[in-house]
C-alpha cells in the first residue's frame, strides 16, 4: 500500500481542511513530521485508520473537534503490482446529540480506472470490509505494521519469561491459540461431562426394563384379548333381547300417555263451544264498528275547523288596519330618498377623491423624508473613503521603500558557490575522520576484548568437558534403575479394565436385585389393599342390590294401589263397575288422592333410577378392582422369575470385597506408574543436560576458532584505519589553506547563521510585498467604491426634485377640491355642518398647510447647485387632516345609509304584512269549503252505518260490547283449530301404538330382568376392556422405553469418545505450551529476517539469532562472532536491533495482507540519543529506505529535522485563530 493524498477536516485539533501531499513528501525516500508536544503528529496516523477501517486506534469515540458538528477524511492510496490500482476512501462522521460521540454519516470507497471512477462500496459496513479485502489486514495487524514504535521493540528484545511469552501472544496474534483455547475446550469439556451424566441419569430410570418384561406383558395381553372377545360375542346376544324388551316397553309406556292425554282433551269440549260464539260475535262487531269509528271522526274534524274559522276571521281585520299604515309610512320615505340621496353621493365621491390625496402626499413626504436621509449617509461616506484612500496610497509608498532596504542588506549576506562547496567538503572530511578515528579505538578495544575472550572460553571448555564425564555416568546408573523398575509390574493394565468391567456388571446385577425386592414388596402392599377394598365393595354391592329390589317391590305395589284408586274415582253412581259389575259404588274416592298417589309413584320411581345408578358404579368399581388384582398378580409372578436367578448369582460372591481387591490393584498400578513417569522425567532432564553440555562444548570451540579469524582481521583493519586518517589530515591542510580557515565547523556555523539571517530577510520582502499588494487591491476597492457613492449621489439628488414637484403638483389638486367640500356647510344635517366647522377651524389654525394649499408657498430646485437643502414637511398636520376627513365622510355615508335603511325597512314591512294578509284570507276561504265537504261526508257515514246495523243484526251498543281486535280474534279462531287438531292426532296416534303392540306385553319384572343382565354383560366388558387398554399401553411403553434405551446407549459412547479426544487436548494445550512452540518456531524465521536485516544496517558489525529459550543474542562479528547478551548492548546498537527487528515483525505480519506496504513511521524514542548515537541512526536509517520502502519519522528533535530532506511540519492549534496547519518543507 503506497500513500498518495490524505484530506483531514475536523479532526481532533484539526478544525480547517488540512491535505497531505505523500507523494512529494516520500519523493525522497525518507521523510519527517515535525511539530510541538500536542501539535497533532500522530493525527494524521488516525486519519489513515479511520478511512480505512472507519475507527483509530487508540479507540477514542469522541474524536471530532469540540468547534465542529462533522469530520471529513479522505484517503487516496495505490496497491502495487503488474498492475497498479488506486483507491479513493471517503467517510464523514457528524456527532451524535445524545451521546456526543462520532457517528457514521457517510461512507464510500472508489478505485480509479481508465473509464474513470467506480464506485465499489457505499455504507460504513461495506466501506470496512472492502479495505480489508483489499489490504488483507485487520486494523491491528496494520498498525502493527505501519507504525513502529521504537521503545516497544527495544523492550521485546530484553524482556524474559512470562512478560516475552505474553507480547510473542500478542504480536502473532496468537491468543487465539493460547488462553481463548484453553477456555473453549474447558467449555466444551464441562459441557460434554454435563451431558454425559444427563446420560448416565435417563440410562438408570430404565433399569426396569427388559426384553423379558416385554414378554411377560405380550402373554398377558393375548389372555385378556381372548377373555374380551367371547365376552363381546355374550354381549351382542343380550343387547339384541333388550332392544326387542325396550321397544315393547316404551310402546306400553306411550299407550298410557296417550289415553291421559285424551281424557284431558274431552274435559275441554264445553270451554271450546263458548269459544266459538264468542268469535262468531267478535267477527259481526268487527264489520260494524269502522262505519261508527268514520261518524266519530268526521264529527271531530268539524268542530275543529268551524273553532279555526273563528281565528281567521278576527285576524283578517287586524291585518287590514297595518295594511293600510304600511303603505302611508313607504310612501313618504320614497319621496325622500329621490331627492336627498344623489346630492349626498355626489358629495362623498369628491371628499374620497381629497382623502386619497391627502394620502398620497403623506405617502410622498415619507419617501421625501428618507431621500433627505440617504443623501445626508451618501455626503458623509463620500468623505470617508475619500480620506481612506489618501491613507492606502500614503502606506503602500512606506512599504515600498523598506522593500527596497531589505533586498539590499540580502545581497550582502550572499555566500559565493565555490567557496561553500569547499566548505561542506572540509565539514564532510572533517566528520569522516572524526568517525575513522572512532572505529579505529573501537578496533584497538575490539583486540584487547579479543584476548579476554580467548582467555576465558578455554577456561569454559575445560569445565564443560570435565561435566559431560560426570553426567555421563549419572545417565548410565539411571538407565539401570529404570529397567528394574519396568520388570516389577504388579498387573498389566487390560487385566485391571477387565476387573473394572467384571465389577461394574456385578454392581449392575445387585442395583437390580435390590430394586426387585422393592418392587414387589411394592405389588403386595398393593395386593392387599386391593382385596380388602373388593370386600367392602361386594358387602356394599349386596347391600344396594337389596334396596333397589325393595323399591321396585314398594313401586309394583303402590302402582296397583293407584289404578283402584284412579277406577274408583271414576265411577259414577247407576253405572256398572267395570271389575265387579256392581251398580252401587259406596266407597267413593276424591282426585286429590288419586293424585296424591300418582306423585308417591314418581317419587319412589325418581328414588329407584338413583339407587340404581348408584349400584351401577359399585358394579363398575368392584370390577375395576377385580381387573387390577389380576394384573398386580401377573407383575408377582415376573418378579418373582426375575429375582430367582439373581439370588443363586449372589449366593458366592460379595460385591464390597470384590471392589476393595479391585481398589487395591488400582493404587498399586498408579504408584508404578508415576515411579515410571520420575524414572522417565529424570532419564530425558539428564539427556538433555549431556545434550546442552555437549552443544555448549561446541560452541566454545566454535568460538575460539573464530576468535582466531577476528583477530587477525582487527589486525588488517587497524592498519587499514591507520592509512585512512592519514591521508585525511592531508586533505584537511590542503582545504584549510584555500577557504583560509582553521576549522571547518565554525566556519559552517557562520555560514549557517548568514542563511537564516538570509532566509528572514527573504521572508520579510515576501511578506511586504504581498502586504502591499493587498493594500493597492483595497485601495482599488476604495476608488471604485467613492465612484459609485458619487453616481448614487447624482441620482439622488434628481429623484429629491422630482418628489418635490410631485407633492407641490398634489397640493394644488387638494387646494381646489377642498373648496368644493367645505361648500356643504348649507346642509340642513346638524352633525355634518358642524364637522365642517371644525374643518375650517383646523385650516385656520394650521397657517403652513393653509398656505402650501392655496399655492402661496413655491419650490426651488436644488439640481443648479447641487446641494440638498431640507424644505418644509406638514408631516402630523397631514395626518391630523385625514381624521378630519375621514370623520367627515363616515358623516356623509351615514347620512346616506340612513335614508338607505329607511326606505328598505317601509318597503320590507309593507310586503310582510301583504303577503300576511293574503296567506289569512286565503286559509279562511279553505276552511269554509273543508266544513262544507266534511258535512256531506258525515251524512253519507250516517247512512253507512245504519245499513250496516241492520244486516249484523245489532245496535250501536252491543257492536262497542262485542268488539274485538283482530289479533284476539285470530288468537280464538287458532286456538279452536289446535284443538280439533290434536284431538284427531291423538285418536290416530292411540290406533297406531296399538297396531304396533298387537299381543305383545312385557311385565314389571320381566324388564327389570333383562335390564339387570344388559348391565352385568356391560360391567364385564368394560372391565376387560380397560384391562386390555393398559396392557396395551404397558406394551407399547416398554417397546419405546427399549428403543430410546439402544439411543442412550449409543449417545453415551460417541460422548465417552468425545471425551477421550478433548482430554488429550486438554493436555496437549495445557500452560500454553502450543502457543509457545508457534511462537518459538515463527520468532525463528523473524531472527533470520532480523539478522539480515541488521547486518544490512551496521555493515555486517552485528547479526541476530534466537537460542533454544527463544531468547534473542546479538552477535558480535567485530569480536569474532561473540555471543553478546541483548542487555549488554549500548543505547545506539539496542536502537539499531530494535529496528532490524522492528523491520522483521512487520515484514512478518505483512505476510496475511494481501497488498505490500510500501511504507512505515518510526515514532518516539529519539529525544534520548546523544549527537553520536543520533548519527549513527540517522545513517543506518538513510540506508534501509528504497523505492519500495518509504521511512517517516515522527518526532520533535530538531537534530533530525535538519538531516531530513523532506519535513511535514505541524503548526498547533491556537485558540480563535484555527487548527492545527501543515505545511511541506524541503531542505
Amino acid at each position: 500500500m503506497k500513500p498518495i493524498k490524505l484530506v483531514i477536516k475536523g479532526l481532533n485539533s484539526f478544525i480547517e481542511e488540512q491535505t497531505v501531499d505523500f507523494g512529494k513528501l516520500t519523493d525522497r525516500g525518507l521523510f519527517g513530521i515535525f511539530g510541538p508536544t500536542g501539535s497533532g503528529k500522530s493525527t494524521i496516523l488516525d486519519g489513515i485508520t479511520l478511512a480505512l477501517y472507519g475507527d483509530i486506534a487508540r479507540k477514542s469515540s469522541n474524536f471530532i473537534n469540540t468547534n465542529c458538528n462533522d469530520l471529513n477524511v479522505s484517503f487516496t492510496f495505490q496497491i502495487s503490482g503488474s498492475v497498479n490500482h488506486i483507491y479513493i476512501v471517503n467517510r464523514q462522521f457528524r456527532r451524535d446529540k445524545k451521546t456526543g460521540n462520532a457517528k457514521t454519516h457517510a461512507a464510500s470507497v472508489r478505485e480509479i480506472t481508465e473509464n474513470g471512477e467506480e464506485i465499489l462500496a457505499d455504507s460504513a459496513t461495506s466501506v470496512n470490509k472492502m479495505c480489508r479485502e483489499i489490504l488483507g489486514l485487520s486494523l491491528e495487524d496494520f498498525t502493527r505494521t505501519v507504525v513502529l514504535p521504537q521503545g516497544k521493540f527495544s523492550e521485546f528484545l530484553k524482556l524474559e519469561g512470562k512478560q516475552r511469552r505474553e507480547m510473542l501472544e500478542r504480536l502473532f496474534n496468537l491468543q487465539d491459540y493460547g488462553e481463548r483455547l484453553a477456555q473453549k475446550l474447558s467449555r466444551q469439556m464441562n459441557a460434554e461431562k454435563e451431558k454425559s451424566n444427563q446420560l448416565i441419569g435417563e440410562l438408570n430410570t430404565y433399569d426396569e426394563i427388559s426384553e423379558e418384561k416385554l414378554n411377560e406383558q405380550k402373554g398377558l395381553l393375548q389372555e385378556v384379548s381372548k377373555a374380551l372377545e367371547a365376552a363381546q360375542e355374550k354381549q351382542k346376544e343380550v343387547e339384541s333381547r333388550y332392544k326387542k324388551g325396550e321397544e315393547v316397553w316404551q310402546l306400553q309406556k306411550e299407550l298410557k300417555a296417550y289415553k291421559e292425554q285424551e281424557q284431558t282433551l274431552k274435559n275441554q269440549a264445553s270451554r271450546m263451544k263458548q269459544e266459538e260464539e264468542k268469535l262468531r260475535r267478535g267477527e259481526s262487531a268487527l264489520k260494524v264498528m269502522p262505519f261508527i269509528t268514520a261518524c266519530e271522526k268526521r264529527r271531530r274534524e268539524i268542530t275543529s275547523h268551524q273553532e279555526e274559522q273563528v281565528i281567521l276571521e278576527k285576524k283578517i281585520k287586524e291585518l287590514t288596519l297595518k295594511k293600510e299604515e304600511a303603505e302611508i309610512a313607504f310612501k313618504e320615505i320614497s319621496i325622500e330618498k329621490d331627492k336627498k340621496l344623489p346630492e349626498l353621493r355626489l358629495n362623498s365621491e369628491k371628499l374620497k377623491d381629497l382623502i386619497e390625496d391627502n394620502a398620497k402626499l403623506k405617502a410622498l413626504e415619507e419617501t421625501i423624508q428618507q431621500t433627505e436621509l440617504g443623501l445626508k449617509k451618501l455626503q458623509e461616506s463620500i468623505e470617508v473613503f475619500a480620506t481612506q484612500e489618501a491613507d492606502s496610497t500614503s502606506h503602500i509608498l512606506k512599504i515600498s521603500e523598506a522593500v527596497e532596504r531589505a533586498q539590499k542588506e540580502e545581497q550582502s549576506l550572499r555566500i559565493d558557490h565555490l567557496i561553500r562547496s569547499k566548505m561542506e567538503e572540509g565539514l564532510k572530511l572533517s566528520q569522516g575522520y572524526e568517525f575513522e578515528q572512532k572505529n579505529y579505538d573501537k578496533s584497538m578495544a575490539l583486540q584487547k576484548e579479543l584476548d579476554k575472550v580467548k582467555a576465558a572460553c578455554e577456561i569454559e571448555w575445560a569445565k564443560l568437558n570435565e561435566a559431560l564425564i560426570q553426567i555421563k555416568t549419572t545417565l548410565e546408573e539411571s538407565l539401570r534403575q529404570q529397567e528394574v523398575h519396568l520388570s516389577q509390574v504388579p498387573i498389566s493394565q487390560e487385566a485391571l479394565l477387565m476387573k473394572q468391567e467384571q465389577l461394574a456388571l456385578g454392581k449392575e446385577k445387585w442395583q437390580r436385585y435390590e430394586s426387585l425386592n422393592r418392587e414387589l414388596e411394592g405389588y403386595l402392599l398393593q395386593d392387599k389393599a386391593h382385596e380388602e377394598a373388593s370386600k367392602k365393595l361386594e358387602i356394599a354391592l349386596n347391600k344396594q342390590k337389596a334396596l333397589v329390589e325393595t323399591l321396585k317391590q314398594q313401586i309394583e305395589k303402590e302402582k296397583v294401589d293407584y289404578l283402584a284408586h284412579t277406577l274408583r274415582a271414576h265411577l259414577n253412581v247407576g253405572e256398572p263397575c267395570p271389575v265387579c259389575g256392581s251398580l252401587e259404588h259406596p266407597m267413593q274416592i276424591g282426585l286429590d288422592e288419586v293424585q296424591m298417589r300418582n306423585t308417591k309413584v314418581n317419587d319412589l320411581e325418581m328414588q329407584l333410577k338413583e339407587e340404581e345408578i348408584t349400584l351401577e358404579n359399585l358394579q363398575k368399581d368392584f370390577h375395576q378392582v377385580q381387573a387390577q388384582m389380576g394384573a398386580n398378580h401377573v407383575s408377582i409372578e415376573r418378579l418373582q422369575k426375575e429375582k430367582t436367578p439373581l439370588e443363586t448369582f449372589f449366593k458366592d460372591r460379595n460385591i464390597e470385597v470384590e471392589e476393595k481387591e479391585f481398589t487395591a490393584l488400582s493404587e498399586a498400578l498408579k504408584t508404578f506408574e508415576e515411579k515410571k513417569q520420575a524414572f522417565e522425567k529424570n532419564v530425558n532432564t539428564l539427556k538433555e543436560e549431556k545434550n546442552k553440555l555437549e552443544s555448549e562444548a561446541k560452541q566454545r570451540q566454535t568460538i575460539l576458532e573464530e576468535n582466531e579469524k577476528q583477530y587477525f582481521k582487527c589486525e588488517e583493519e587497524i592498519k587499514k584505519q591507520l592509512l585512512v586518517l592519514k591521508e585525511i589530515e592531508v586533505q584537511l591542510e590542503i582545504l584549510k589553506k584555500e577557504v583560509n580557515a582553521q576549522d571547518f565547523n565554525t566556519m559552517a556555523q557562520e555560514i549557517r547563521a548568514k542563511d537564516h539571517k538570509r532566509e528572514e530577510l527573504l521572508n520579510l520582502i515576501k511578506a511586504q510585498n504581498e502586504q502591499k499588494e493587498e493594500l493597492i487591491k483595497k485601495r482599488e476597492v476604495l476608488q471604485e467604491k467613492l465612484n459609485k457613492y458619487r453616481a448614487s449621489f447624482e441620482r439622488g439628488l434628481a429623484q429629491y426634485d422630482e418628489q418635490q414637484k410631485n407633492k407641490q403638483d398634489i397640493l394644488m389638486r387638494m387646494g381646489g377640491r377642498m373648496k368644493d367640500v367645505l361648500s356643504l356647510k348649507e346642509n340642513k344635517n346638524l352633525e355634518l355642518k358642524a364637522e365642517l366647522e371644525n374643518v375650517l377651524v383646523f385650516l385656520k389654525n394650521e397657517t403652513l398647510l393653509k398656505a402650501q394649499l392655496k399655492g402661496e408657498i413655491q419650490y426651488q430646485s436644488i439640481l443648479a447647485t447641487k446641494q440638498y437643502a431640507q424644505y418644509p414637511l406638514l408631516g402630523a398636520s397631514l395626518g391630523a387632516l385625514q381624521i378630519k376627513l375621514e370623520n367627515l365622510m363616515a358623516i356623509i355615508n351615514r347620512a346616506m345609509q340612513q335614508i338607505e335603511d329607511f326606505f328598505v325597512q317601509a318597503e320590507a314591512n309593507k310586503e310582510v304584512i301583504d303577503k300576511q294578509y293574503e296567506e289569512v284570507n286565503k286559509q279562511l276561504l279553505e276552511i269554509k269549503t273543508m266544513l262544507q265537504g266534511l258535512e256531506k261526508q258525515l251524512q253519507d257515514d250516517l247512512v253507512g252505518l245504519e245499513k250496516s246495523l241492520r244486516e249484523e243484526n245489532l245496535t250501536e251498543d252491543e257492536v262497542r260490547q262485542y268488539v274485538l281486535s283482530k289479533e284476539k280474534l285470530d288468537e280464538i279462531r287458532k286456538g279452536i283449530e289446535q284443538y280439533k287438531e290434536d284431538y284427531s292426532k291423538l285418536v290416530g296416534a292411540i290406533e297406531a301404538v296399538q297396531n304396533k303392540l298387537g299381543d305383545r306385553k312385557l311385565e314389571v319384572n320381566e324388564w327389570n330382568k333383562l335390564q339387570e343382565e344388559k348391565q352385568q354383560i356391560l360391567d364385564e366388558v368394560a372391565g376387560l376392556t380397560k384391562s386390555h387398554i393398559n396392557l396395551v399401553t404397558v406394551v407399547k411403553s416398554i417397546e419405546e422405553a427399549l428403543a430410546k434405551l439402544g439411543k442412550l446407549r449409543e449417545e453415551k459412547q460417541k460422548i465417552d469418545h468425545k471425551m477421550a479426544i478433548l482430554t488429550d487436548l486438554d493436555k496437549l494445550f495445557k500452560g500454553k505450551r502450543f502457543v509457545e512452540f508457534v511462537a518459538a518456531t515463527r520468532l525463528k524465521y523473524v531472527s533470520l529476517e532480523a539478522s539480515k536485516k541488521l547486518k544490512e544496517i551496521t555493515g555486517g558489525n552485528y547479526g541476530l539469532e534466537v537460542d533454544e529459550d527463544s531468547k534473542f543474542i546479538i552477535r558480535d562479528y567485530k569480536n569474532g562472532g561473540a555471543k553478546r547478551d541483548a542487555s549488554t548492548l549500548s543505547g545506539g546498537e539496542t536502537f539499531l536491533a530494535s529496528l532490524a527487528l522492528a523491520l522483521a515483525l512487520s515484514a512478518e505480519i505483512q505476510l496475511k495482507g494481501t497488498a505490500p506496504l510500501e511504507l512505515f513511521f518510526l515514532d518516539e524514542g529519539f529525544g534520548t540519543l546523544d549527537d553520536d548515537l543520533l548519527e549513527v541512526v540517522m545513517g543506518s536509517l538513510e540506508r534501509i529506505h528504497n523505492d519500495k520502502l518509504k521511512v517517516g519519522i515522527i518526532s520533535h528533535v530538531e537534530a533530525i529535522k535538519n538531516r531530513v530532506p523532506v519535513k511535514l511540519l505541524l503548526t498547533p492549534a491556537e485558540s480563535g485563530r484555527g487548527g492545527t496547519k501543515v505545511r511541506l518543507e524541503r531542505s
